[in-house]
């Protein structure tokens, strides 16, 4: 099988950016010349870095960025301003409060007059996230302040000694096509979420923030520090556990 057709069977399950292609054809030479051709030919385009098959759906899709998930639906934004978009959660592929995202609009939507679509793939991802661990199922899961309904799983190792009830700070470390495939490793803990303490120290990770987390500790106005984890993204399986440090 050629590397076009092994690119054109990729992008027939889904549009992804040539990063992502190469990590699943390998070959970076061989996958960037084959993606030219085929855009030369007008069999695949290429829309804010994500290739697609060349249908009037991907030619006509929308930027967004993702505003708000909800259980079994989110709205986008789109970038050139209008009325938010509905996304129902069949058709979200994943997507996260803060991504920025392609759309395509329904051509018949269920309620007349409204925006109504399906995200094509995330071109910019918000990987980073405030909000509560809980147990569930015997295992420790992760509660997104933006989106308490989601459960996202903390991967194996990287919980960071982050206990039940506590508010932490996470890193989305691997992304699948469902929220449910989705896996966070802690990278900060605020301690417990009944406490003011831990409400004023999430204040040092917003959810939408961009920034990476600083390498010191975050003082709160009584002197109380908050915890920070090993680096998901450069930790081993091996998770370290730490408490909040009080009353110092």
């Amino acid at each position: 099988m050629s590397i076009k057709t092994k690119i054109l069977r990729q992008l027939e399950q889904q549009p992804c950016t040539r990063a992502a292609l190469k990590a699943r054809l390998g070959n970076d030479k061989k996958v960037a010349k084959a993606l030219a051709q085929l855009c030369e030919k007008n069999k695949v385009l290429c829309r804010e870095g994500v290739y697609a098959l060349c249908t009037e759906q991907a030619r006509h899709a929308v930027p967004c960025t993702l505003v708000k998930l909800a259980r079994g639906f989110g709205f986008a934004r789109p970038a050139s301003g209008g009325p938010d978009v509905f996304i129902p959660g069949r058709f979200l592929r994943g997507a996260m409060p803060g991504d920025e995202v392609l759309v395509s609009l329904f051509g018949h939507p269920q309620k007349e007059g409204s925006a109504e679509g399906e995200v094509l793939a995330v071109t910019k991802e918000q990987n980073r996230f405030a909000g509560t661990v809980e147990r569930r199922e015997g295992r420790l899961v992760f509660l997104p302040d933006v989106c308490p309904a989601l459960c996202l799983v903390l991967k194996k190792g990287l919980d960071g000694g982050a206990r039940e009830g506590e508010k932490v700070a996470v890193e989305l470390l691997e992304r699948g096509g469902t929220h449910e495939a989705h896996r966070a490793g802690v990278a900060m803990r605020f301690g417990s979420a009944r406490s003011a303490r831990a409400s004023a120290m999430r204040c040092a990770w917003p959810p939408d923030s961009a920034r990476a987390p600083s390498p010191t500790s975050v003082s709160s106005p009584s002197g109380s520090s908050a915890t920070r984890s090993p680096s998901p993204t450069t930790s081993t399986a091996r998770a370290t556990s730490s408490s909040s440090a009080s009353g110092r």
